[in-house]
C-alpha cells in the first residue's frame, strides 16, 4: 500500500485524472520538475527546478529563511529564494548564471514578488487581485544598479480544468498574469505548474519528484 502510494506521488494520472489535493506549489526540499520549452520557433529544449534547500536569503534579506530554488536550462542557471508563508510563496533573491556558471546579477526583491497566492479568496474562480514590488537588480559585469517598481493583476480563469501535458493529464487551476509580462499559468494540487505560455515560449510538465 506505501508503494502505492508513492507511486501515485512521482507519476502523473491518465486521461481523465481526479482532482489532486494538498498545495498548487508544494515546497519541499528533493521536489523537481522538468519542463519541456517549446519557443515560437519550434525549438525543443528541457528546464529543470529543483528546491535544493532551506536556508537564510542573505545579502539585503538577511534574516529571512526561503528555499533554495536552482533552476537550469541551455543558456544557464537562476538560482532563488522563495518563501513559504502558510498559504503563499513569494520571491525574495534571484542570480543568474552562465553555462559556465559565472554570476551574471543579483536580483533583490521589496518587499517581495508573488510566485503564488493559495489563499480562498485568490483560488476561487474569477478572482481578481492586483500586487505591487520593487526589483533591484545588480550587474556584476558593470556593477550598475537599477531599480524598477512593477505592478502584476491576477485573474483565476479556471479551477478545475484537464490539461494533458507529457507528464501526464492534470486538473489544474488556470491563472492569467498581466503587467510585467502576459503570461497564463496552470497549477495541479500536489503537483505543482504544469503549464506555462507566454513570451513567445510554452513550458509543459514533462516529469516531476515530490518525495
Amino acid at each position: 500500500m506505501r508503494l502505492t502510494a508513492l507511486a501515485l506521488v512521482l507519476c502523473a494520472c491518465g486521461p481523465g485524472a481526479m482532482p489532486g489535493t494538498g498545495r498548487y506549489l508544494p515546497m519541499k526540499v528533493g521536489n523537481s520538475w522538468t519542463y519541456k520549452i517549446t519557443d515560437s520557433k519550434g525549438v525543443f529544449a528541457n528546464k529543470k527546478s529543483t528546491v535544493e534547500a532551506l536556508e537564510d536569503v542573505g545579502g539585503p534579506k538577511s534574516g529571512t529563511t526561503a528555499f533554495r530554488v536552482r533552476t537550469e536550462d541551455t543558456q544557464g542557471a537562476t538560482v532563488g529564494w522563495q518563501q513559504d508563508v502558510g498559504n503563499t510563496v513569494v520571491r525574495h533573491r534571484e542570480q543568474s548564471f552562465d553555462t559556465a556558471n559565472k554570476q551574471l546579477d543579483d536580483t533583490i526583491y521589496t518587499a517581495s514578488k508573488l510566485r503564488l497566492d493559495e489563499t480562498d479568496a485568490h483560488v476561487a474562480l474569477m478572482a481578481s487581485f492586483t500586487t505591487m514590488h520593487s526589483e533591484k537588480t545588480t550587474d556584476l559585469q558593470t556593477m550598475l544598479t537599477t531599480t524598477v517598481d512593477k505592478t502584476e493583476t491576477w485573474v483565476v480563469e479556471a479551477v478545475d480544468e484537464s490539461v494533458t501535458v507529457p507528464a501526464g493529464t492534470f486538473k489544474a487551476m488556470r491563472i492569467h498574469r498581466t503587467g510585467t509580462s502576459d503570461k497564463l499559468f496552470w497549477f495541479s494540487r500536489g503537483v505543482g505548474k504544469i503549464k506555462e505560455t507566454g513570451g513567445g515560449r510554452t513550458e509543459e510538465l514533462q516529469s516531476y519528484t515530490i518525495p
